[in-house]
């Protein structure tokens, strides 16, 4: 029964590991690995009367300990280390941090996760990325390694960006390239950020560098091929909380969705980045007329990503969604609603309400933090001991007091 609900709630709609990845092995067989355990953990933690059933979490935890327990003694054998299965058991365990989300423990767990993903791609080396499967997991942790980096303000790690930059373009294909340019984009985010977490640039180097990288991301998105184009369709009367006003966008794949919602997410990003931390500088004229232009930047892409939830869930009226389309888009929310009062009051309590029906639906407890955290105003705080915002206090006023000045 697990297996069928891991199946059902992480690989039914995920075709691309569907097809490169032989899991049969590990959902038959009664044989003990890193990979089964996991596959037992989230399929007994996706259970729907788990929340509820003590007995039913308490074996959910004892197979993720024992995912836990195996993964490290594959990781001590250096040619076990190589294998694809054990990359997929580490990227499934930092699922289940954001799922049976209970604290910083869970943060800080998530981190250590993503950080042993990323040694193994060094112990893999270039020659992982040659088959279409090593290709795949590459990709779901460069995702997830990004999201690392910026919520930490850290630098990204060198192996990652030299993995990125030594693709060829005509080999990974388009959405693999597609996505390593933004990966770079994001990557020089990340450089920056530690930049002025050291103090070594003005003001305005700081906005022209913001501004720079804000362009570029713009100039990604004039490059895309002409199927990335979506539609919008009008709400049904029955779906007011599910729609944010009154149309919602379809899309030519559920990729497409999601690298344009990750193009989307850096944007905001580089906006709420530029608007704390320009909104002291006085010292230049120009920069009134770019934070106007960048709020409506920051409003208009904010609203795209509302308008994209629909259609990636699945439907634009309650129904239920897979624990893996619930995850697809908490990112996006949480990073959407960091922006807080710079948005439309409207927009930010649609993207809390949808933070709390991903925990509601699909039984994501970090989603439900996430959204507590935004409403009070605050930040995921523990990332590795740092504060996020923190970098922002010398410069900015608080965030509440931008949108009454620039709107």
């Amino acid at each position: 029964m697990v297996t069928t609900v891991f199946y059902n709630q992480y690989l039914h709609l995920d075709t691309d590991i569907k097809s490169s990845f032989i899991l049969d092995p590990f959902l038959s067989t009664d044989k003990v690995s890193p990979l089964s355990e996991v596959i037992k953990a989230l399929g007994t933690l996706s259970i729907p009367q788990s929340r509820c059933d003590r007995n039913l979490m308490t074996r959910a935890r004892k197979k993720y300990a024992n995912a836990l327990r195996l993964t490290n003694q594959a990781l001590a054998d250096p040619l076990r280390a190589k294998a694809d299965d054990v990359l997929f058991t580490i990227l499934l365990l930092s699922m289940w941090e954001m799922i049976a989300f209970d604290g910083p423990d869970s943060l800080l767990s998530w981190n250590i996760h993503v950080e042993g993903a990323t040694k193994l791609l060094e112990i893999r080396g270039p020659e992982a990325l040659q088959s279409p499967l090593g290709l795949l997991l590459f990709g779901r942790l460069r995702g997830q390694l990004l999201i690392s980096c910026l919520s930490r303000d850290q630098q990204v790690p060198n192996i990652l960006m030299n993995l990125v930059q030594s693709q060829q373009a005509d080999q990974i294909g388009e959405a693999s390239n597609l996505a390593n340019g933004l990966a770079t984009i994001a990557s020089r985010l990340c450089t920056l950020r530690v930049e002025i977490r050291r103090d070594v640039l003005t003001d305005d180097e700081i906005s022209h560098r913001l501004l720079e990288l804000d362009r570029d991301a713009e100039l990604w998105e004039h490059m895309l091929p002409a199927h990335y184009e979506y539609s919008h369709n009008r709400k049904s009367p029955c779906a007011d909380s599910i729609v944010y006003g009154e149309t919602y966008h379809m899309y030519n794949s559920a990729t497409v969705a999601m690298i344009l919602n990750n193009y989307r997410a850096v944007r905001v990003m580089l906006n709420i980045d530029f608007l704390l931390l320009s909104h002291n500088n006085t010292s230049s004229a120009w920069l009134t007329e770019a934070r106007a232009k960048s709020l409506q930047t920051l409003i208009s892409l904010s609203t795209d990503i509302a308008g994209s939830i629909p259609w990636i869930l699945g439907s634009a009226i309650e129904a239920s969604f897979t624990v893996t389309q619930g995850l697809s888009v908490m990112w996006f929310l949480y990073i959407v609603a960091e922006a807080g009062e710079m948005l439309p009051p409207s927009l930010f309590r649609w993207v809390t309400e949808q933070l709390r029906r991903l925990h509601r639906v699909a039984g994501i407890g970090q989603a439900a933090v996430m959204a507590n955290l935004v409403e009070k105003g605050e930040e995921i705080a523990v990332w590795g001991g740092m504060v996020r915002r923190s970098l922002y206090a010398p410069r900015a006023h608080a965030l509440r007091k931008i949108r009454a000045v620039e709107v």
